[in-house]
């Protein structure tokens, strides 16, 4: 590719070598970004990768948003017939679980909501005032970071509660919350938004076939700002490059 003579030689060795796994590592300003956008549209222009086996994670949707106008940007006048899958992490959870959320155990369809925290408040509220708590003492607020903490370290309310200490009667508190709080969402076919990635995980680690599915549908695999991500987002790549690790990842 032309553009390619517009790189020093470590962009455009990171941009060629596609196969394996490759980590780069820049300030900010460097072009890690555009390092991302050109080795996707090499994938494609050069080595003949369908675009539908490219997958490109970030955070933001603005982030996403830019990155997919530069890769089309790049393939002007390409005959394609599909798209490279650019997305956020919570963006892509979603899309997997709405085609296959059914395989796990717990009774969800592919039709659930998604709560947003506001929504999240008001059924934490209730769960505080049925079990008689005093929210004076323990707000939804409290209870709702608490929990989002917990998901984000990929634990459920089972993992939170055994970590109460017998005397730590507001952990154990939470923990009861938290308890009723999971039935109630999954009782409305519901999820919250830290759900998205840790369903996810769960589903791919509970299912080899769909953990197979995923891992041949995205053969390569890119994440931009490796640096921000959490345990579940890094166990959900490793599970998605489970088979083949094409995998680039870029950070800071």
């Amino acid at each position: 590719m032309e553009i390619l003579s517009s790189l020093n030689p470590q962009q455009r060795a990171a941009v060629e070598q596609t196969e394996g796994a490759l980590l780069v590592l820049a300030g900010a300003g460097s072009g890690k970004t555009r390092v991302i956008t050109l080795r996707i549209a090499y994938l494609i222009a050069e080595k003949g990768v369908p675009p539908y086996n490219i997958l490109a994670v970030t955070f933001t949707n603005k982030a996403a948003g830019e990155m997919r106008e530069r890769v089309k940007a790049l393939l002007q006048g390409q005959n394609l017939q599909s798209a490279p899958l650019i997305s956020t992490f919570h963006s892509l959870c979603v899309r997997i679980l709405r085609q296959d959320i059914e395989h796990l155990p717990e009774g969800y369809t592919k039709s659930f909501t998604i709560y947003d925290t506001s929504d999240s408040q008001k059924v934490i509220k209730a769960c505080i005032k049925d079990l008689g708590l005093d929210e004076k003492q323990l707000s939804a607020r409290v209870v709702q970071s608490a929990i989002s903490s917990s998901k984000n370290q990929g634990e459920d309310f089972e993992m939170y509660a055994s970590k109460v200490e017998y005397t730590d009667e507001r952990r154990a508190a939470i923990a009861r919350a938290f308890k009723m709080y999971e039935e109630r969402l999954n009782n409305a076919n519901a999820l919250d938004f830290d759900d998205l990635l840790i369903k996810t995980v769960r589903l791919l680690r509970v299912s080899p076939e769909v953990r197979e599915k995923y891992n041949n549908k995205f053969k390569y695999i890119l994440v931009d700002e490796y640096q921000d991500t959490n345990p579940l987002q890094l166990a959900l790549i490793t599970l998605l490059t489970e088979k083949q690790q094409n995998i680039c990842v870029v950070g800071d």
